[in-house]
């Protein structure tokens, strides 16, 4: 699908994270903490089911119907076997990027984890969203102080973009680089490339 849409995953202004939760081990709560910690200038919003009134300071909603019409990027945090629907769901809302960290390095890599890659392909292409994912790391942006992703580090900024498929070796790459000093323009991992491919983020 090229680049269509993928501006908002490197600068989107308002960001949908989907289970986010103060549950410990949460990794939707880890995203919000990131975003925050980060300092996004943008509009952050917390999506869960449970109605929580707040997520680490953050306004939550329990429905995705009831998110702004004009939220650049959601981020999906929630186990494999809601993900089909929630895509639908954001499709309709009219959000066009979405990254899945679910099958990511803080969970299990058990089968029953991993959504299935065809039918998220599918629904891409039906709802007309470019998904980054699912099992990847998120999208860093230090100029720009956006961290949408569960790593325990913040990138530094600099002049080179890193951009692979692995989440594991992503975070042992942003340790070693954070205790060096090393920047980047750009950080991210595009995990099982559902939809958005190495060329598609490359150009």
């Amino acid at each position: 699908m090229g680049t269509r849409w993928l501006e908002r995953f490197f600068e989107p202004s308002k960001i949908a994270v989907i289970g986010a939760s103060e549950r410990s081990g949460s990794m939707g709560g880890a995203v919000i903490q990131n975003l925050k910690a980060a300092a996004f200038k943008g509009s952050i919003y917390a999506v869960n089911i449970r109605r929580y009134k707040s997520v680490h300071g953050v306004p939550c909603i329990s429905k995705i119907g009831r998110l702004p019409k004009d939220v650049d990027l959601a981020i999906i945090c929630t186990p494999a076997h809601t993900i089909e629907k929630i895509i639908k769901q954001l499709g309709r809302h009219g959000i066009h990027a979405v990254i899945i960290l679910t099958g990511g390095i803080s969970r299990k890599r058990a089968e029953q984890y991993r959504p299935s890659n065809d039918p998220i392909r599918e629904l891409a292409r039906e709802h007309d969203v470019r998904i980054m994912g699912p099992d990847c790391l998120g999208v860093l942006v230090p100029d720009l102080k956006l961290n949408a992703s569960y790593s325990h580090i913040n990138a530094l900024p600099g002049k080179v973009a890193y951009l692979g498929q692995s989440g594991t070796l992503a975070s042992a790459l942003l340790d070693w680089a954070y205790a060096r000093g090393i920047g980047f323009s750009h950080f991210l991992t595009i995990g099982d490339s559902a939809d958005v491919s190495m060329p598609d983020a490359v150009e």
